[in-house]
């Protein structure tokens, strides 16, 4: 998608020409890289062109109304905003059941038993839970499919989140217009370690806490 974008100078403008506006794949043939026509769907086709626009006006300097060029980075305990991480340690109540953290219950969601998800949220570094989550689910750890599910977990995460936990909303709000993104090795859900020099991954949870942060101000009239 990079190379498509940055080696054709009329596809690049008409990218980044879109400024701020939400980009949406929209049909019902597909949940996972499209809508699923009635917004349902992942839409990761939109997000990924979203991280590529973003990375395009970096590089070429251009401002995408009013963006302050901040950039903020999180994953790492004990490092600021580690909150918006899913092993932030905050209680969640999903349909009558308290989850230790947002991590546990996506875990779940893929159906390994409880205390195995807080095992894998228990561990120290990022290549651990990998190997951890890839000896239970194997293949189906790195499908469509998968990444689907935890997206899905994922907003509704963050919906319970924003109303059980309102500093963590709060402290989403502040960030203003910095770019967030996720230090996760998955290549899809993170900015990744599989991609060229340089890139990130699509940064799924990254944009999806900034597409999260327009609803909330939306919500708050800000």
């Amino acid at each position: 998608m990079w190379a498509k974008f940055d080696q054709h100078p009329t596809l690049r403008e008409l990218l980044l020409d879109t400024k701020e506006a939400m980009i949406v794949e929209h049909t019902a043939n597909d949940k996972f890289w499209a809508d699923g026509g009635d917004g349902s769907g992942a839409n990761m086709l939109g997000k990924i062109l979203a991280e590529t626009r973003e990375k395009l006006a970096q590089k070429y300097n251009r401002n995408l109304f009013g963006r302050r060029g901040e950039v903020i980075k999180f994953y790492e305990k004990n490092a600021r905003y580690y909150e918006f991480a899913n092993f932030w340690e905050a209680p969640i109540q999903i349909d009558g059941k308290t989850w230790p953290m947002t991590e546990v219950y996506f875990q779940a969601q893929k159906g390994a038993k409880t205390n195995i998800c807080y095992s894998i949220a228990k561990l120290p570094t990022t290549q651990e839970v990998i190997d951890l989550e890839q000896s239970l689910l194997g293949d189906a750890s790195k499908s469509d499919g998968y990444h689907f599910q935890f997206m899905e977990a994922l907003r509704l995460g963050y919906k319970i989140i924003s109303k059980q936990h309102p500093p963590i909303a709060d402290d989403l709000i502040k960030t203003n217009n910095a770019f967030l993104i996720y230090l996760h090795d998955d290549d899809i859900l993170g900015s990744g370690v599989h991609v060229p020099l340089g890139q990130l991954g699509a940064n799924a949870v990254g944009v999806s806490l900034i597409e999260f942060r327009d609803l909330l101000r939306r919500e708050k009239k800000i």
